[in-house]
């Protein structure tokens, strides 16, 4: 029975360890190989990997995606629920997975801020002060790509430039959110 046992162990050793940039790497050996004149001899071989998985990012592409997509849906086919602007962004990122806090103040600590506008990426948060000059942030929206940020107003769900002449001025920090 021990000898079964050490077999089944031996198929089931692995060997997984953090490589290049934070890369997970598991080998896997295949000790056992039976022959025509010994059977069960233990041989070690060269291994093999089973899996590698890269280390997560702030925000994976994947859900960029989707974060894009369900705010095309829904500026296609408005929401029948009474959102404001910070309910809108939690309800497409909630779509994709992500659970955001309720307000405007709570989700502009949720990543890694961007004061470029130039460096925004598909699915980060942008965030507005309801004044030129002001820095309290009281609005936001989600920035979907070529200078564009959908948001919630007061006229409902559109899409605008950031260079907009209104907006501008009112552009505080974008963010990518690190969960």
């Amino acid at each position: 029975m021990a000898r079964l046992n050490r077999r089944i162990f031996a198929y089931m050793v692995g060997v997984f360890f953090v490589g290049v940039a934070g890369t997970l790497v598991v080998l896997e050996w295949n000790l056992h190989r039976e022959n025509k004149t010994r059977v069960n001899t233990i041989a070690p071989r060269v291994p093999s990997v089973v899996i590698q998985a890269s280390a997560p990012t702030p925000l994976a592409s994947y859900r960029r995606e989707k974060i894009y997509n369900t705010v095309q849906q829904l500026l296609a086919n408005p929401p029948d629920q009474s959102l404001d602007a910070s309910g809108f962004v939690q309800y497409v990122y909630e779509q994709a997975g992500i659970a955001l806090p309720r307000t405007v103040q709570e989700q502009s600590t949720t990543g890694t801020p961007i004061y470029d506008p130039t460096q925004l990426l598909k699915g980060d948060l942008v965030f507005f002060s309801s004044a030129a000059g002001s820095t309290q942030v009281t609005f936001d929206g989600i920035y979907i790509g070529n200078g564009q940020v959908a948001a919630l107003t007061t006229h409902g769900l559109h899409t605008f430039a950031i260079s907009n002449p209104y907006w501008k001025p009112l552009f505080q920090f974008g963010i990518t959110v690190s969960k």
